[in-house]
């Protein structure tokens, strides 16, 4: 990983555009709002370049699998010329 990308637990505000961006593109923004964003359990993790813009993100929201604790990952946008191995240091 680069030294001038920061990879970070960041506010939900932070990550609306990248996903509105990638995932909901010509869409209204409202399609990458969720009831769970606001969950003080669920986490908004993203990649920050030098200049301080997100160029990747990922929510994940706290849920069970088969009766155990588990993280679901509810969305995930990665911008042009950015690598999705960042988030991977999120989930590692």
């Amino acid at each position: 990983m680069s030294t001038s990308t920061t990879v970070s637990n960041i506010a939900h505000t932070l990550i609306l555009q990248p996903h509105h961006q990638v995932l909901r593109q010509g869409l209204p923004i409202a399609g990458v709002i969720f009831t769970e964003d606001q969950d003080q359990k669920t986490r908004h993790y993203g990649a920050l370049n030098q200049q301080g813009e997100v160029i990747c993100c990922v929510t994940l929201i706290p849920s069970t699998w088969h009766g155990d604790v588990a993280w679901r990952l509810s969305a995930m946008a990665t911008g042009k010329g950015s690598i999705s191995l960042y988030l991977l240091y999120i989930l590692a």
